[in-house]
C-alpha cells in the first residue's frame, strides 16, 4: 500500500528525528489535532498524534549540524561525498514528489492514528493526515482507480483492500469495516475520551508525538497461556502505556495491582541504565577508533581515511555529539503508574548516526530498491517477450502496432497483459523490418527522463 507506507516512513523518520535532535521546537496544544480524532473508532485501543511538519524540519536541521561538525567541514573529501549523498536524497524526495504529488518530509503537517487491536489477522485501523496534497491525489496513488461513493465521498480502494479518501485537505486511509465512522466528522467521539483521558492533555513545547495505549481485553487473556507465563504478571495487571516526546522523552505504565507496579518500575528503571550505558557506549566507540589505525584499512574510501587521520577534527566531533551525560533519566512512581523521563542531550548520540545514516545509508538503499525495481522489469519485459514469439509462432508475424499487446489476449497466448514494476502499462510498437520493440517508461509513466523515470527498454 503505497499511501500507508509513505505515510509511516515519514512518521518512523520524524519520531527519530526528535529522539536525536536536543532542541526545542515551537509550542503547541492538543487543538490542532481535534479535527483529526474526529474520525478515529470510538474504541480505538492505540492512539497515536504526530507533528510531522515539526519532525521534518529537524530531519534536515540533524543533517545541517552533521554536515557542519569538524569531522565533516575539516575535510573536503567527506564534506565533498556528505554533500553529493545529501543531493541524491533530495533528488529521491523530488522523485516522490513528482510520483505522489506531495514530499513526505515538507508537505506533511499532522497525523493521528487510531488502531482497534483486535485479535484478528487485519486490526481496525484509520489513519488520517494533513497536509498539502494534489487534487489528484488518487490518481496518483492508484493509477486508473475508480471511485466508489460512499456517504457522499468519494472512496477509492488500494491494492491490499484498505481504503482512501481525501475529506477537506485530509487523507484517511482506514480499513473496510471502519469506512462509515472514519468519513463522519463533528465532534470527537465520547468513548474515545473516556478510553484515553490523558490524550486531550495541553501539549508541551516542542511537541512532536504523543502515543496512548489501553491495553484490550484479550492481552489478559493471553496472558494465561504457558507460552507467557514470563511476563504473566505485568500482563495481567497492565492497563495503559504512555509515550510523550517534546522537550523531554516520557513514557508511562498503568498497572491494577501492586505487583504489577514493581515489575513496571523494574522495567522503567532497566531502561533508564540502558539509555546511561548507551549514552557512553557511542562516545566509547567512538573513541577506540582512534585508538586502533583504522584509517590504514585498504577497503576504505579515501575521503574516510583522511577524515579519521584528521584526529583533532574527530575529537571535536566526539566531543560535541557523544558529550558525556549530565542528568540522567528519572524513573518515578505515583500510586499504580510508574513514569521514566530523559532529556535529549541523552540521546544526542544518536543524531550523528541519524545524519550519516540518511545522507550515505538511506540514498544508497533507495538506489538499491531503484536497480531492483529496474531489474524486475527487465523479468516482466522477457516475459511479454516469450509470448510474442509465440504469437510470431502461431500468426507468422508479431502484432502490427495497431493491434498492440491486446492481440496476445484475443489470441489466448496470454490472459492478462503485465505492468510494469511501478503498475504501469508497457510500451509496445512494430517495426517495419519485421521485428518489434518492448519498454517500460519507469517510475513517472512518461517518455525519457533520467533516473528513476528513465525508461527501460527490452534488452537482447
Amino acid at each position: 500500500m503505497m499511501a500507508t507506507k509513505t505515510i509511516l516512513l515519514a512518521c518512523i523518520c520524524c519520531v527519530w528525528s526528535l529522539l536525536a535532535a536536543g532542541r526545542p521546537v515551537s509550542a503547541g496544544g492538543s487543538g490542532p489535532f481535534e479535527p483529526l480524532l474526529t474520525h478515529l473508532p470510538a474504541e480505538s485501543d492505540l492512539v497515536v498524534l504526530v507533528d510531522l511538519a515539526e519532525g521534518g524540519r529537524i530531519f534536515y536541521s540533524i543533517l545541517d549540524k552533521v554536515q557542519n561538525t569538524a569531522l565533516v567541514a575539516e575535510n573536503p573529501g567527506l564534506a565533498k561525498m556528505f554533500a553529493q549523498q545529501r543531493s541524491v536524497m533530495e533528488a529521491q524526495m523530488a522523485a516522490t514528489k513528482a510520483s505522489l504529488g506531495f514530499d513526505p518530509f515538507r508537505d506533511l503537517q499532522r497525523a493521528a492514528v487510531g488502531v482497534v487491536l483486535e485479535n484478528t489477522d487485519r486490526p481496525g485501523l484509520v489513519l488520517v493526515v494533513t497536509g498539502k496534497f494534489p487534487a489528484d491525489l488518487a490518481e496518483k496513488l492508484v493509477p486508473g482507480a475508480q471511485a466508489e461513493q460512499v456517504g457522499g465521498f468519494p472512496v477509492y480502494s488500494l491494492p491490499d483492500g484498505f481504503k482512501f479518501t481525501l475529506l477537506d485537505g485530509k487523507l484517511i486511509v482506514m480499513a473496510p469495516d471502519r469506512l462509515q465512522a472514519a468519513l463522519q466528522s463533528g465532534e470527537v467521539p465520547a468513548r474515545l475520551r473516556e478510553r484515553h483521558p490523558g490524550l486531550f492533555a495541553k501539549t508541551g513545547e516542542g511537541f512532536l508525538l504523543r502515543m496512548h495505549l489501553a491495553v484490550p481485553g484479550f492481552v489478559q487473556a493471553l496472558a494465561a497461556g504457558e507460552e507467557a507465563k514470563i511476563v504473566r504478571t505485568l500482563l495481567t495487571s497492565l492497563r495503559r502505556v504512555t509515550i510523550e516526546i517534546d522537550r523531554q522523552l516520557a513514557m508511562g505504565i498503568e498497572c491494577a495491582d501492586e505487583a504489577g507496579v514493581e515489575r513496571a518500575e523494574l522495567l522503567l528503571t532497566g531502561w533508564r541504565e540502558f539509555m546511561i550505558g548507551g549514552a557512553h557506549m557511542w562516545r566509547a566507540y567512538a573513541l577506540m577508533v582512534l585508538g586502533f589505525d583504522i584509517g590504514s584499512m585498504p577497503q576504505l574510501p579515501p575521503e574516510v581515511k583522511a577524515a579519521l587521520a584528521n584526529r583533532q577534527a574527530f575529537i571535536k566531533t566526539i566531543d560535541e555529539f557523544f558529550p558525556t551525560p549530565a542528568e540522567k533519566p528519572k524513573v518515578a512512581r505515583q500510586g499504580n503508574s510508574v513514569s521514566l523521563t530523559a532529556l535529549p542531550a541523552m540521546l544526542q548520540g544518536s543524531a550523528f548516526m541519524l545524519g550519516v545514516l540518511s545522507a550515505i545509508a538511506i540514498p544508497s538503499f533507495l538506489k538499491y530498491i531503484q536497480k531492483a525495481k529496474q531489474a524486475e522489469v527487465q523479468v516482466q519485459l522477457r516475459s511479454v517477450q516469450m509470448a510474442l514469439d509465440m504469437y510470431r509462432l502461431d500468426n507468422g508475424r508479431y502484432p502490427s502496432t495497431e493491434e498492440g499487446l491486446g492481440a496476445l489476449l484475443k489470441s489466448g497466448v496470454l490472459k492478462t497483459i503485465p505492468t510494469d514494476a511501478w503498475g504501469n502499462s508497457l510500451v509496445y510498437s512494430s517495426d517495419s523490418d519485421g521485428s518489434f520493440s518492448l519498454k517500460s517508461l519507469g517510475t513517472d509513466g512518461q517518455p525519457g527522463g533520467i533516473g528513476a523515470d528513465a525508461d527501460v527498454e527490452l534488452r537482447p
